[in-house]
C-alpha cells in the first residue's frame, strides 16, 4: 500500500468519525427538544384540563342551585296548599266539636 492510499483511508476514517460524533450530537439535541416539547404539551394539557374541570364544576353548581330553588319553590307551594286545606278543615272540625259538646 502506498502512503497516498493510507492517507486517504485515514482521512475517510476521520470524516466517518466526525459524522458519527455529529450524528450523536444531533440525536441528543433532537431528544432534548422532544423532551421539552413533551413537557410543554403536558403542562398545557394539565392547564386545559384544570380550566375545563373548573368550568364543569361551576356549571354543575349552577344547575344544582337552580334545581334547589325549583325544589324549594315546589315545597313552598305544597306547604301553602296543605295549610289552606288544613285551615278549611279547621273550621269544619270546630263546628263538629261544638256540635258534639252542645248535644
Amino acid at each position: 500500500m502506498s502512503l497516498d492510499v493510507i492517507a486517504k483511508v485515514e482521512d475517510a476514517e476521520k470524516q466517518a468519525q466526525f459524522h458519527i460524533v455529529q450524528a450523536q450530537e444531533n440525536a441528543k439535541t433532537m431528544i432534548a427538544n422532544a423532551d421539552h416539547s413533551g413537557q410543554e404539551l403536558l403542562r398545557q394539557t394539565r392547564f386545559k384540563a384544570s380550566e375545563e374541570g373548573a368550568q364543569l364544576l361551576q356549571e354543575a353548581e349552577s344547575r344544582a342551585e337552580k334545581r334547589s330553588a325549583e325544589i324549594m319553590a315546589q315545597a313552598q307551594r305544597e306547604g301553602e296548599a296543605l295549610r289552606a286545606a288544613a285551615a278549611a278543615k279547621l273550621a269544619e272540625a270546630a263546628d263538629f266539636i261544638v256540635g258534639k259538646v252542645v248535644s
